[in-house]
């Protein structure tokens, strides 16, 4: 019996870590999705979007 729940908490905690790591992969994508679109929106698709997105991110990491 107490192989067998052994074995549960091992499995669970592998499948959390694997939840936790597909969680933060769509977080990040719908993070960079979102920011392309306000990117967009912000410079209308100019050529200083790319500017403007890593000033906004380099101001982002000094507000934390």
């Amino acid at each position: 019996m107490a192989e067998w729940r052994q074995q549960i908490e091992q499995e669970s905690g592998r499948q959390a870590a694997e939840l936790e790591r597909r969680v933060s992969t769509w977080i990040q994508r719908e993070l960079e999705r979102q920011i392309q679109e306000w990117a967009e929106q912000a410079c209308g698709g100019s050529a200083l979007a790319p500017i403007g997105l890593a000033i906004w991110l380099a101001a982002r990491r000094l507000w934390r």
